[in-house]
């Protein structure tokens, strides 16, 4: 792609992330004016990977945000995270060999991404070995969250579920955040019923460790959040 697409404020997003972390924007820029560097845009709905659609590419989401989902065995589709501006998917599918896609992702709204091919990734980590580098740990830290989601899913209790989610939107927004979607959405997402999901938030509520209004979310105990 040509790099005069490329805002101040996507170079400064795309350097912000784990991926790019100490390249220079000389060879940020390099990098993304390669054949197998392609921007696209979506608008809110539109599915940008399922188990049956996907590029082998890793993309970074320049403004937006994404849902992650997966389909569990029964048919239901399970929330996994959702992800915002600097956020990367789809690396760990680069070099698997599977012919389909682990989850699907759906823009929340209308989104900007830029998607760097496998092709491009294998020349640029060999040309620059810090890319290899932010590459390990950018999939070790996934590792490190999908074990918490594991957790939060087999939790018994829907305050345990709801509080495993806020501790990974907490890990990732701030102490103040706002709900990606509203209540239906998420008892949906979290797999629990309305009713489970107002009680849970009340009993968090009640131990002082968040205050709510609206998707308005502070947490104000860390530990009272994790200790529940």
């Amino acid at each position: 792609m040509d790099p005069r697409h490329l805002k101040d404020r996507d170079i400064e997003t795309i350097l912000g992330g784990f991926l790019f972390r100490g390249i220079s924007e000389d060879k940020l820029r390099r990098i993304c004016s390669a054949d197998g560097c392609t921007l696209l845009k979506f608008e809110k709905g539109d599915v940008i990977y399922s188990p049956e659609a996907f590029l082998k590419s890793c993309g970074l989401i320049l403004s937006g945000s994404v849902k992650v989902t997966k389909a569990s065995p029964g048919g239901q589709e399970l929330f996994m995270n959702a992800l915002k501006r600097g956020a990367l998917f789809g690396a760990a599918a680069l070099w698997d060999g599977h012919d389909g896609y682990v989850a699907s992702l759906t823009a929340l709204e209308k989104c900007r991404i830029l998607f760097f091919s496998q092709e491009l990734m294998e020349s640029a980590m060999k040309a620059e070995p810090e890319l290899a580098l932010n590459y390990i740990r950018f999939l070790t830290g996934r590792v490190c969250f999908l074990n918490d989601k594991i957790q939060s899913l087999i939790a018994g209790r829907s305050s345990d579920t709801l509080a495993h989610y806020l501790e990974m939107k907490l890990e990732h927004s701030g102490e103040s955040f706002e709900l990606d979607m509203g209540m239906t959405e998420l008892a949906a997402a979290l797999n629990i019923s309305r009713a489970s999901l107002y009680r849970a938030f009340e009993a968090l509520e009640n131990k002082k460790a968040l205050v709510r209004n609206g998707r308005k979310i502070t947490i104000l105990d860390k530990e009272r959040l994790r200790g529940f």
